[in-house]
Formats: C-alpha cells, structure tokens, sequence
C-alpha cells in the first residue's frame, strides 16, 4: 500500500476513543488509509484535526456515543482507543458493547 498506509485507501471507518487532541485520528486519516474516523472525547479537537475530510468529532464519552453511532448505522471496521480508564480490562468491556450495540463491522 503506497505512503505507508496500513489500510487500502478508503477501505476503513475507524474510531478513535479518547481522542483529543486528535493525533491518532490524523494518523488513521492522513497514514493509515481511513476515509472517516469518528473520534469520541468529551474533549476538544486541535482545529487542524477537527477540520480534516472524514473527522468527525462526537464531543462525549464513548457510553454515550455507542447508542448514537448504532443509530446511525455507523460500522467500524478499526478500534483505536488510548482512553484513561482505571483498569485495561475497562478497554475490552467498551469493545463489548461496541460489538452488541451492532456497531463493529463483522469483518
């Protein structure tokens, strides 16, 4: 894949949870070959992030967002997530409900 991306371009929708200030959203955009990359924190984006093609900013927290990504039939095909949690397990928990809530890809 040329550029170094890991991802054929445009094959990817990724979410970025914990994702201010936006550094592996500009990743997954501009190296990895994703074309949209939903990024959750109730934080802020750094503007350069925010206004990149396929960004798309939920300024929540990721029990808040899943509900409102399955309702709008957003499929991710790649979990990204440097989130503070107590515990890592806390990680794999999220990934769960991601998967039960219908929003992970089957592939």
């Amino acid at each position: 894949v040329e550029g170094g991306a890991i991802l054929p371009p445009g094959a990817a929708v990724a979410l970025d949870c914990g994702a201010s200030p936006g550094g592996w959203t500009k990743y997954l955009l501009e190296e990895a070959g994703c074309h949209t990359v939903h990024s959750v924190d109730p934080g802020d984006l750094a503007s350069s992030v925010r206004d990149l093609k396929g960004a798309r900013h939920w300024k929540m927290k990721i029990g808040d967002a899943l509900p409102l990504l399955a309702e709008e039939g957003v499929r991710i095909d790649l979990w990204t997530s440097d989130m503070c949690l107590h515990f890592v397990s806390e990680q794999l928990d999220w990934l769960l409900q991601a998967r039960e809530a219908g929003v992970l890809s089957p592939h």
